[in-house]
Formats: structure tokens, sequence, C-alpha cells
């Protein structure tokens, strides 16, 4: 989110000292007048700031006079310059992004000055604490506090696969994503910016506590806030995004088996038989042909990122049908099966199958997800 620079900056050549101290009669030659050079005219430093020196020299000097300054900002402070060094302290950032600074050199009777561009990266990221508590399978609580509680600010939780499939990849472009998404929802209420994140409490002011659920178990998620000045439909970010990472376990998994009965006919369909023992909920069935990422050698017991990776499909394929204004409890009668159940479903032809078949449960209405580990079982169109 943002460029960590050196505090220090790297002396890469002792330059020579002052010879000016000798000059006769400490008058300017107007023939040869005095030649003022610094180590270097950049100085780059983080947004936490800190001390630099640089070295300076000057040729035909006058004895006893040393070269003066003038700043255009105010974040550059405690000048001082000595015989042959001038140093200075750079103030810690307080905006989000990058700036600029000119400290410039001058010396008495020298034909030029000379200028040195301080730039610094954005404020750290030490504005807000964020702290993750009550991490279930499927939900958190997130408290945000900021240094200021006079800030504005956006104080909200994202899953991580936004990032690999949205492609968003700078702090700018996901909060002008953010922001547009935003307005698209306050516009379809007739409402502004300024008005939906108060309303939908996606922000504010001072220590804010939230409570996430209906989240993926086992996901890992992006929680967030950043400074942001609103009017209307036009945003400015004042502070940069703050982040941190919480990844859910997976939800305690009962101990359920299953009896099944798998015949393939010449045609490769395949008559799937299945009765749940001491098991009175939904279950369901996922078939993966031995080309599957997820497919497991018949007599190997399934790896944990099999098992999670399951559990995942299985609940986004919940939650999108759920966000078409379905209920729970239609995803699972619908895509799902209690007691015993004959099912019939088309094979390719050569290929190995594994069929794992797993309890699965809804919360108060919430996103169905996993609730024992996969039984698995085996056929073949060979």
């Amino acid at each position: 989110m943002h460029r960590l620079l050196s505090l220090f900056v790297t002396l890469l050549l002792a330059l020579p000292t002052m010879v000016s101290c000798e000059d006769v009669n400490n008058a300017i030659d107007p023939t040869n007048p005095p030649k003022l050079d610094v180590e270097r005219s950049t100085v780059q430093i983080s947004g936490t700031g800190g001390k630099c020196s640089l070295f300076y020299t000057v040729e035909n000097g006058i004895k006893g006079v040393l070269p003066t300054y003038k700043c255009d900002v105010d974040w550059i402070e405690d000048v001082v310059i000595t015989n042959s060094l001038i140093s200075f302290t750079v103030a810690e950032s307080n905006v989000a992004e990058v700036r600029y600074g000119r400290l410039t050199l001058s010396y008495e009777g020298a034909v030029s000055s000379r200028s040195i561009i301080v730039e610094q990266s954005e404020m750290e990221p030490n504005f807000f604490t964020i702290a993750v508590e009550n991490v279930t399978y499927n939900s958190c609580k997130v408290t945000y506090t900021p240094k200021d509680d006079n800030v504005f600010y956006i104080a909200n939780i994202i899953d991580k696969e936004y990032f690999i499939s949205s492609g968003v990849s700078t702090a700018e472009a996901f909060v002008d994503a953010e922001m547009q998404n935003y307005i698209s929802i306050a516009e379809s209420y007739g409402r502004t910016l300024e008005e939906l994140i108060p309303a939908a409490n996606l922000g504010g002011m001072g220590t804010i506590v939230r409570t996430f659920g209906g989240m993926q178990p086992g996901g890992t998620y992006v929680v967030y806030c950043y400074g942001i000045e609103v009017s209307g439909n036009d945003y400015t970010m004042t502070i940069p995004i703050h982040y941190d990472l919480v990844t859910l376990p997976m939800p305690t998994l009962y101990d359920v088996d299953f009896i099944t009965d798998i015949s393939v006919n010449a045609s490769c369909l395949a008559t799937i038989a299945v009765a749940p023992k001491d098991w009175d909920g939904y279950y369901y069935i996922q078939i993966a042909p031995s080309t599957s990422l997820y497919y497991v050698e018949q007599g190997t017991a399934p790896e944990d990122y099999i098992v999670k990776g399951m559990s995942t499909a299985f609940y986004k394929k919940a939650r999108s049908y759920m966000s078409q204004g379905h209920s729970a409890d239609m995803f699972l009668s619908t895509m799902c099966y209690k007691g015993t159940n004959h099912i019939s479903v088309q094979l390719e032809k050569g290929l190995n199958y594994m069929v794992a078949v797993f309890a699965v449960e809804s919360e108060d209405g919430a996103v169905p997800v996993m609730r024992s580990m996969p039984d698995l079982f085996y056929c073949s169109t060979r």
C-alpha cells in the first residue's frame, strides 16, 4: 500500500571541505566568484520522517561566511548549516500521497544557487488500530479506533479473493472501485454517497464496532479502514488504507457416515444410492472426475486443502443461489438431499470418478455450510 524508503541518507561521496576559509582579504574575486555545490540534489524518506544530512562545498568562498537557505514547505524543519554539512528534519507525513519540498541553498556572490528536493512517501499506516475478536466459522467482530475522533472514515471488510478476481492492485484503485459501487447503490435509492455512508453504517467518526456475519468458513478476509472526505458524490481519501487479515476456521464437523452404492451401465449412466446413518438433516453430493484437482485417489485420506476446496465450492454455490433472492431452506430443499435417495448422473467415458457425500446445514437462515467430513466413494467408466 505504501513504499518503505530509508530513514537515512547514504553518503555516497565524501566531498572536500571548504577551501574558502583561506581566501585573501576575505573578499570576493569578481573574476573567480564562489561556486556552491551539494552532495546530491534529491532526498527520499519514508512517511515516518526523520533526520537527513548532506555535504556541500564552496569554492572561492569568503572566510567565515556560510550558505543561507529558503524552504517552500513547513514540514522540513530544524535546518542547520555548518562548515560543510546541511542537516534538517522531515516531519511525519499527515497526507495520503507522496509529497515534495524544496530547500534552496544560496551563497553570497555565487552565480547560482542549489536546490535539494525532498520526496516523502505517504503517511505510514499507524493512524488506526484494528482489533478483530469473537471469530467463528462465519462471523467476527471488529473494532476500529482512530487517533483522532474527528476524522471521518470508512470501516469495512472484504473477501481477499476480491483482489484476485478483480485485478485491483493499488489502494487508489480499490477506493475508487468501492466509492463508485456505493454511488451506484446510493443513486438507486435517490440518495448521494454522503447520505448513504452513515445510513448504511459503512463509516463514521470515533471508535466504530462492527459485527460481520454470513462469511465463508475457512475464508480469508481483509479488514480495512481509511480516512475520507465526502461531499455529495465527490470524495477524497485523506488517510491511507489500514488493514489486517483474518482467516476464519472451518466449522466443527459432525461424525456422519453414509451408505452408498454406485452402478454404471454401458451408456455411462451412473445410479447413486445414498442413505445417511444417524443424520436426519440435509446432505450434498459432489462428483469429481480423476482429472479434477479435488480428486482423491482411492484409499487415500483427503488433505485439508481438498476438504476446504469442497467446502468453498459448496458455500459459493449456495451463496450465489441465495443472492438471487432465494432462502437457505429453498436452496437446501432444491439442491441437497434428505433421507435415502437414488440419483442418476451421466458420466464421461474413460474416466475414474470420486463421489463425495457430506452433511450440510444452515444456521438461522444463513448460507448453508459443510458440517461433516466428506465420505468418498468411487466408480469408473473405463
